[in-house]
């Protein structure tokens, strides 16, 4: 797996979830018929590799989606980081930067895991 540093955009993250992933999540990510991903447990236990993965990949069993496929990927290693930084800014207090530095490690879209 080639390791991959990306600087996630929580602005272009936030324009990202609400197209494909509030109609689950909720506009907050407080919930919906999916995981209430915004809410401050979520967002301590779940780490920044899982929540990737999860993007990624998808949840088997679930109505979560794959974001990434290596037949027609939705999300670039780019919308991924800006995503996940995104998320992070739910759990932060209200008035901090919507910005952060988030490692994504894995092969490059398209690539095999």
């Amino acid at each position: 797996m080639t390791a991959l540093t990306l600087h996630g955009d929580a602005s272009n993250g936030l324009s990202l979830f609400l197209r494909n992933c509030a109609g689950c999540h909720g506009m907050n990510g407080r919930g919906g018929m999916a995981p209430e991903i915004g809410n401050p447990v979520f967002q301590q236990a779940a780490t920044d590799d899982f929540i990737v993965r999860t993007i990624r990949n998808g949840r088997i069993g679930t109505a979560m989606p794959a974001f990434q496929r290596n037949e027609a990927p939705a999300f670039s290693d780019r919308n991924i980081a800006d995503v996940l930084a995104y998320l992070r800014t739910l759990g932060e207090p209200k008035g901090q930067k919507a910005m952060a530095q988030n490692a994504i490690s894995g092969t490059p879209a398209g690539g095999k895991p």
